[in-house]
């Protein structure tokens, strides 16, 4: 607008200095021309002026017109810019916020399943309980074991897509993992389950075995649930590079409506509140997700009141057996000299569970509040292996790991096995880079427990060995 009324203004200047005789055309007698006879010599003068204007206008309001334009995108990008970085700011922040809730929760609901899954597998080695209250413990842990599975569940739906952890895995194994909840399920219920293994899929291949397995689970444990007779068929074949799972049962079936949005998130067979069969509708949808990291495919075929087929194909070749770690022995200890282990915990229930599960193997005691305690206790006296929790007041357990290594003292060399709710495998890394040598996620039963502490055990005396 400035520059438009620049342009303006100047016209009118010249064009009042021409008529006065002082603009760029002055006002002189021009040659006679016979044709111009009839027109005044203003007129005539005139002509030349608005030329003049022609050539101004001409060039200073495209000038303009651009220069406003260039300084309009400016500003729009400039806000887009900053829309843009503030959109993003937020969602790190929302990301960031997302993986606190995600620890939190995880945390929080795994310790009150400790207290569960732990005392239920305590009550159920007690060689003194009837039929009947074995039983009623039986169901406190098969209902802790579901919750246990939905929290995980849940939890992973929430975290997306983290990376793919290739590694060497015993196939057989793994299978049998994924399987037995689904086997457990079809035996409770009458049901026929049938395992078929070729012998050319390899005893060990590479893969992700965490997202294999839970794909298998949720496949297999999916089927024996919707099925009311019959039984469940688990084949398992090879197909070049690729690993086939083909899980088939004889339940319920589905139509061609759901079969096209069963892997959506939360879908489920019947969701009204009169359905038969339970879940969240996460499983499968979690399974898809699963096989996709992984490079695979997963497919149906289902027909109603005929069964349902799934086929599995994973990336998945065959491997080397993985070299065994020399076994590393601890310290040469007397037989008749229990175990003495610190217990770390700020969680009473916590700290009584693991308590009782290791005096039943024979093992001393003693027990700390939170982190702090616990480089106390440790620096005052001498302990075989310290079961360290990670989330606690005052000085939590990476902290308090971090301290004990730094001792002038030989108690920095003590095993310390992370007995803890944060079991992401960030957070094992995170123990382990703190010092610890080994982690233990919560809930934690007494076989669990026993293993942990003798794979801890080892792994400090190699790392002892290694530092020699």
């Amino acid at each position: 607008p400035w520059t438009a009324a620049a342009v303006i203004l100047v016209a009118a200047i010249g064009g009042f200095a021409t008529v006065t005789g002082h603009g760029p055309v002055p006002l002189t007698v021009v040659t006679t021309d016979p044709a111009l006879a009839g027109v005044p010599d203003i007129m005539r003068q005139m002509n030349v002026f608005h030329l003049f204007l022609l050539g101004i206008v001409a060039t200073a309001l495209p000038i303009t017109t651009v220069s406003t334009e260039r300084r309009r995108l400016t500003a729009r990008l400039k806000a887009q810019t900053a829309a843009a970085l503030a959109a993003r700011e937020r969602a790190e922040k929302a990301d960031a916020a997302k993986s606190r809730f995600l620890a939190l929760m995880s945390h929080e609901m795994r310790t009150p399943l400790t207290g569960i899954a732990g005392y239920s597998d305590v009550l159920s080695r007690a060689p003194e309980l009837n039929a009947e209250t074995r039983r009623q413990v039986d169901a406190i842990r098969v209902c802790g074991d579901a919750m246990l599975r939905l929290v995980e569940d849940v939890l992973e739906v929430s975290r997306g897509g983290d990376e793919v952890a290739m590694a060497v895995i015993d196939l057989n194994v793994l299978i049998e993992e994924a399987v037995s909840p689904a086997r457990a399920w079809a035996a409770g219920r009458g049901l026929n389950f049938e395992l078929l293994v070729t012998p050319d899929v390899g005893s060990y291949v590479r893969t992700d075995g965490r997202r294999l397995r839970q794909a298998l689970q949720h496949i297999a444990g999916n089927a024996a649930k919707f099925t009311s007779k019959g039984g469940v068929c688990v084949a398992v074949d090879r197909v070049g590079d690729r690993l086939r799972f083909v899980v088939s049962d004889t339940g319920c079936g589905m139509g061609d409506d759901l079969v096209a949005r069963i892997f959506n998130l939360f879908e489920q067979v019947d969701p009204s509140i009169s359905r038969v069969h339970e879940g969240a509708g996460i499983g499968l949808a979690l399974a898809k997700a699963h096989v996709d990291r992984l490079g695979g495919t997963i497919a149906v075929r289902s027909a109603e009141g005929h069964g349902s087929t799934f086929t599995l194909e994973v990336p998945a070749a065959i491997a080397e057996a993985p070299a065994e770690a020399p076994s590393a022995a601890a310290e040469p200890r007397d037989d008749d000299q229990p175990l003495r282990v610190l217990i770390v915990d700020d969680h009473p229930t916590n700290r009584d569970l693991l308590r009782i599960m290791l005096q039943a193997a024979g093992c001393e005691t003693q027990e700390a509040a939170d982190g702090q305690e616990a480089v106390d206790a440790v620096a005052a006296a001498t302990f075989d292996i310290v079961l360290m929790d990670v989330r606690m007041p005052i000085v939590d357990g990476l902290a308090a790991t971090r301290a004990i290594r730094a001792m002038a003292s030989p108690a920095r060399d003590v095993p310390i096995l992370a007995v803890t709710a944060e079991a992401m495998p960030e957070d094992a890394a995170r123990c382990v880079a703190a010092g610890m040598d080994g982690h233990l996620a919560k809930p934690v039963t007494q076989a669990k427990l026993y293993d942990a502490v003798e794979l801890t055990l080892a792994a400090a005396a190699e790392r002892a060995k290694v530092a020699a």
